[in-house]
Parts: structure tokens; sequence; C-alpha cells
């Protein structure tokens, strides 16, 4: 039963969801009703990613696909998912630091699935967005890493308000200068330093 007949009534009654229900249960009941739990069930999950802005993806590194699902409109404007379907397309629209702990995943040699938690920035025309990448590295049979599957969220407000909160932490509000505390901690490290 195609996923889009699910749910989609057309205003008379009997048909809809539901008959498609009884005439599938008319059939096979069981094989059926498995299969319209299933097809519910992907649906709550595409609609609880969608819900909570994410974007997850499916990353084949033997052909170096990447299928993307959910909220594409998350990605800068000049990156749509479309854009980088590739793997190496998206590695390289990513900053220096985090091509590197995305290739370090990719790289790694174990036979255990290994699950990843990483910020990335990644440039857009408006300034650096960032993104928190969680996923599973999926291992073939020689420990390689076979397929990154995982999800995408947008942090660049949090990111922001993270900078924010340690540059007041260490600076003046009104000067701009290194604080009291933050001033000591400076001195003692080139009192240390120079005794060194």
């Amino acid at each position: 039963v195609p996923a889009r007949m699910i749910g989609a009534g057309t205003g008379k009654p009997g048909q809809g969801w539901w008959m498609v229900l009884g005439q599938s249960l008319q059939n096979k009941p069981a094989d059926s009703l498995a299969a319209l739990r299933a097809i519910e069930a992907a649906e709550r999950l595409g609609l609880a990613v969608s819900g909570a802005g994410l974007l997850t993806f499916s990353w084949t590194i033997a052909d170096d696909s990447i299928a993307w699902d959910g909220r594409h409109d998350i990605l800068p404007s000049q990156f749509g998912a479309e854009s980088v379907n590739r793997g190496r397309t998206f590695l390289a629209s990513l900053s220096a630091e985090s091509r590197a702990k995305l290739t370090a995943v990719i790289e790694t040699k174990s036979r255990e699935q290994t699950h990843f938690d990483i910020d990335i920035e990644l440039a857009s025309a408006m300034g650096s967005m960032w993104f928190v990448i969680l996923g599973t590295r999926i291992p073939g049979a020689g420990g390689a890493t076979e397929r990154l599957a995982g999800m995408l969220r947008e942090i660049t407000e949090r990111r922001r308000e993270q900078q924010r909160l340690t540059y007041l932490a260490t600076r003046d509000e009104l000067t701009g200068q290194l604080n009291r505390n933050s001033l000591r901690a400076e001195l003692a490290q080139s009192i240390d330093k120079a005794k060194a």
C-alpha cells in the first residue's frame, strides 16, 4: 500500500485509510495488517524527524552517495540536499577542522559499530552555520567503514550564544578588556612561562 494512501481521505464515506485497511484485511489479514503498521510507523517517524527539525542521512562509502530525508531547508540555500548528494562534495563544504573530524570517523578500522557526535561548521553566504551530526558508523566485513547513518540538527544559535557567554565571562562589558579573573589567569601563565 503506497504511503500516500494512508490517511488520505476523499471526503466520501468508506474511502481513504479505512477503505484501504478494510480491503487489505479481506485479502490477507495478518500480512496486510503488518504492512500497514510498518507504513504507519515509517510515516510517524518521518513526521517526527521533520517536526524536530532534523535532516537524516545514509552515506554509502563505496559509491560515495548520500541519501537525505527530512528537513532539507536547514542546510544553507547554496547547499540544497540535492547538491551535496556525494560525500566528497559534502566534505568539501565543511571547515578544515570539521572535515578532519568526520574523515577520522570514516577512516576508522573496526569490526564494531561505533557512534559519533560531532559539531561541524558549514560556510554559508550569511556566515558560518553550525550543525551537530549524530550517527552510527557501520563497518564492512574487513572492519573498514561501509556506511554512515544518522542525522543533522542546526545548532548555530546555540553555538553563537556559547561564544557570547565565553566572551562575557572573560571580558569587561564596557571596555572589552580582560576582566579581573581572566587578567589574573593570563598573568599567572605569563609568569610561569617566564620562570620556565
